[in-house]
């Protein structure tokens, strides 16, 4: 296993590594977790962009969301790492990049997010605080999670 990380803004990904990064994320949101959902949600062109290839398969992903865009804080989201590769830390090397960054370049390192109940322990361990009740989004069981 190769595998190289990167960041970009939406305007820095070439067509090929936004369409690896798409793959991924309709692989494991709607094909895997049968969530019939729209994932171009339009946050993408705001967001910075993390994602780690092995070789040429995009094999982790997850973007950082600007503050007051999809809540009032930054949030970051569409964490997944390629079923192939899960176990392997590859989700923890993504937390904490995407955390770091938004410790260097952003004013405000609180960070709220909508998180899918079975990924309460993950987040939790990164000081990700359960804020909401439980509620469905496309079908699956969330609840919302800031960091502060």
């Amino acid at each position: 296993m190769n595998i190289s990380w990167h960041q970009k803004q939406f305007h820095e990904l070439s067509s090929h590594q936004l369409y690896d990064c798409l793959t991924l994320r309709q692989l494991v949101f709607v094909v895997e977790q049968e969530a019939a959902y729209l994932d171009n949600d339009n946050l993408d062109k705001h967001a910075i962009h993390f994602f780690a290839y092995d070789a040429d398969v995009v094999v982790a992903y997850g973007r950082l969301i600007p503050e007051k865009l999809k809540f009032h804080e930054a949030s970051l989201g569409r964490i997944v790492v390629h079923p192939n590769y899960r176990h392997q830390g590859l989700a923890h090397q993504l937390m904490k990049q995407i955390i770091s960054y938004q410790q260097n370049h952003y004013a405000s390192t609180s960070n709220r997010i909508s998180a899918q109940t079975y990924l309460i322990p993950f987040y939790k361990s990164y000081g990700f605080e359960v804020i909401s009740d439980l509620y469905f989004e496309d079908g699956l069981p969330h609840k919302e999670m800031l960091k502060n």
